[in-house]
């Protein structure tokens, strides 16, 4: 046991003296690298320092070439904007004119016929035949269509029949009053005869009366003699009461006459009504015209009156004269009267111009859209022309006084209102408010603001204030158009 330790520990000693010997060599080795990699180091750096160079010179270029430019621009600039902050702006100007003393008023309106009448059943019943249709050219009086109407029938023979009766009540009332007239004169006969006897007996009681004094008579004679003349008065009493009687007999006979006659009347007047009601069952055609609209065929149950709840059975549209209504405005309502002619175009008859003239002109101004309402005639004997065309009228309009005219690029908007830069004495400028009257697109209208010969800028720059120096220049476009 004892050797084998010993041989152990032997070998042990060997093998880390075999250890230390590698490592030693391993060290020479590690020492000879690094000699190696500082003399490498060393030698690197100059081997560099070209390539550094051409960088540093590289990149000095580029510094030259972009950044001084850029500042040599840039003072460049700031010197361009105080010279700019400081330099007279150059600006187009046109002076303002007066506008031509004529010019052409251009409206659109509406073709409508000069009549446009709907055709209503003035009687009830079912429409038995129906002779025109659209398009149809009618005369007045022409029979359109022919209602059906028993029933109105039925009432003007019954209506005739009461006419009759009334005219027999009427007859013998009247000869009632023949009679009670008749009567009146024989009471007012018996009268006078009654009065007559009257006298006589009075006169024959003198006689008696002065016999009997004389005793040539006696008195019972006489006696009877007064009782004649009592009966005769008595008589004449009566005969008066007849005569009142027949007078008031007389004037109720007149007055029945009255009622019966009265009652003829509106039978007659009733009988009329039903016969034009019975006319009616024939539609005819109120004037010359077309018919535009039709809306009932044969057997359709009709209702008389022209109310919206009944719908109308014809339409006749009379097209020989045709008319349009425009609307002037109102700075022209005082250039457009009657007589004046218009020339009316329509876009389907190209180079064709309608000569029409102004019939009617309202005596006011509409007030919302402040325009005149104006009705012109135009003759369409030939048809060229239909209702509801769209056309454009002209008016030539004739003006004293003309209002300025400017070019449109010359008004500035504002939230105040509109203005135009007037360039004033010593060239400098003043914003001027203004009136616009009518725009025609590349000119506008001035009614006020401005005066005749006013030089105002085109295209003002938003750089210029109130009371600034321009430089103005006449606009090249004026001066062409001048020449």
């Amino acid at each position: 046991m004892k050797l084998e330790t010993d041989s152990q520990r032997d070998m042990d000693i060997k093998s880390q003296g075999e250890t230390t010997s590698n490592a030693d060599v391993g060290v020479d080795k590690v020492d000879a690298n690094q000699s190696r990699d500082i003399v490498a180091r060393e030698g690197a750096p100059r081997a560099l320092w070209p390539v550094a160079a051409v960088l540093v010179v590289g990149l000095v270029a580029l510094l030259a070439c972009g950044i001084l430019p850029r500042l040599s621009r840039g003072q460049e600039l700031e010197a361009l904007r105080e010279g700019v902050i400081h330099e007279v702006p150059l600006v187009r100007v046109e002076k303002a004119r007066r506008g031509p003393t004529e010019e052409d008023l251009i409206l659109p309106a509406n073709i409508e016929p000069v009549q446009d009448i709907p055709v209503y059943a003035r009687t009830s019943g079912y429409l038995k035949e129906r002779l025109v249709d659209i398009g149809d050219r009618v005369k007045t009086g022409q029979t359109l269509a022919i209602i059906e109407s028993p029933e109105v029938v039925q009432e003007l023979e019954q209506a005739r029949a009461d006419l009759r009766q009334a005219r027999s009540a009427l007859k013998s009332a009247q000869a009632d009053l023949m009679q009670g007239k008749s009567n009146l004169k024989t009471a007012e006969a018996n009268v006078k005869k009654a009065i007559a006897s009257l006298r006589f007996s009075r006169a024959e009681v003198g006689r008696y009366s002065e016999l009997a004094q004389e005793g040539a008579i006696s008195y019972e004679s006489r006696d009877s003699k007064v009782r004649d003349q009592d009966t005769d008065n008595a008589t004449v009493t009566a005969a008066n009461a007849a005569v009142e009687a027949a007078q008031q007999q007389v004037l109720a006979y007149a007055e029945k006459v009255g009622v019966a006659r009265a009652a003829v009347e509106s039978e007659e007047a009733n009988v009329r009504k039903l016969e034009a009601q019975a006319g009616f069952q024939k539609v005819v055609a109120p004037c010359d015209g077309v018919i535009t609209s039709r809306n009932v065929d044969a057997g359709a149950l009709i209702t008389q009156g022209s109310s919206t709840s009944n719908q109308e059975l014809l339409r006749i549209a009379r097209t020989d004269v045709l008319r349009v209504f425009v609307f002037v405005p109102q700075a022209f309502f005082q250039s457009v009267h009657n007589g004046q002619d218009a020339e009316i175009t329509v876009a389907e008859k190209p180079g064709r111009t309608f000569i029409g003239k102004v019939a009617r002109v309202a005596g006011g101004l509409d007030g919302i859209s402040r325009t005149l309402r104006v009705e012109v005639r135009i003759p369409n004997s030939k048809d060229l022309l239909l209702p509801g065309m769209y056309s454009r009228v002209r008016f030539v309009i004739h003006r004293d006084e003309p209002p300025l005219v400017i070019p449109s690029n010359a008004i500035v908007v504002k939230p105040e209102g509109q203005f135009v830069v007037v360039v004033g004495n010593g060239n400098l400028v003043h914003f001027n408010l203004v009136d616009l009257s009518r725009d025609h697109g590349p000119e506008v209208e001035i009614v006020q603001g401005l005066s005749e010969g006013d030089l105002v800028v085109l295209d003002p720059p938003d750089n210029i204030a109130n009371g600034s120096q321009v430089k103005p220049v006449e606009n090249s476009e004026t001066k062409k158009g001048q020449k």
